[in-house]
């Protein structure tokens, strides 16, 4: 993916399922912050500014930004995958830290099992891990849920 966005804390669901699909989404989380301050972030770090306030369409605003009306997570992802040709494929899917955004890294499984609850040992192979936070990550139960949560909301998988 070749789209990055900046998300703000308007649309804090729709980032972190923007992050499960694979595609680099910052947040900004602190509500005090301005949406000038905001979309001046987003154009200086090159990202397409993600928000539901209007108001970023009388700003200077940065060279892309989608301002959505409504407030259902799966709506605005779907909005976001039209407006920027987003697709979604499998591999992609938990390639990105959710908490800070990094592109995940493989490692040995001796490192992963030492995060990892009994039941998961037994059951996990490959394991990853954020180089920005250090949390663990596998593939489990959860890959299921959003695979089907993303069938059921229409968004199509390749």
């Amino acid at each position: 993916m070749n789209d990055t966005f900046l998300a703000d804390c308007m649309v804090g669901r729709l980032c972190t399922w923007i992050r499960i699909i694979g595609a680099d989404c910052a947040y900004i989380p602190e509500k005090g912050r301005t949406l000038k301050t905001a979309a001046a972030m987003a154009k200086a770090q090159g990202r397409i500014f993600l928000t539901r306030d209007s108001g970023v369409e009388k700003l200077a605003a940065p060279p892309g930004y989608l301002v959505f009306r409504s407030q259902k997570w799966r709506e605005q992802l779907k909005s976001a995958m039209e407006t920027y040709g987003l697709e979604v494929k499998r591999e992609w899917i938990f390639s990105r830290c959710l908490l800070c955004n990094a592109a995940l890294l493989v490692i040995s499984r001796d490192e992963g099992e030492n995060s990892a609850p009994p039941l998961t040992r037994a059951a996990q192979e490959k394991y990853y891990k954020c180089p920005s936070c250090g949390k663990i990550y596998w593939r489990g139960t959860h890959v299921g849920a959003v695979l089907r949560e993303l069938r059921e909301s229409g968004i199509p998988l390749r």
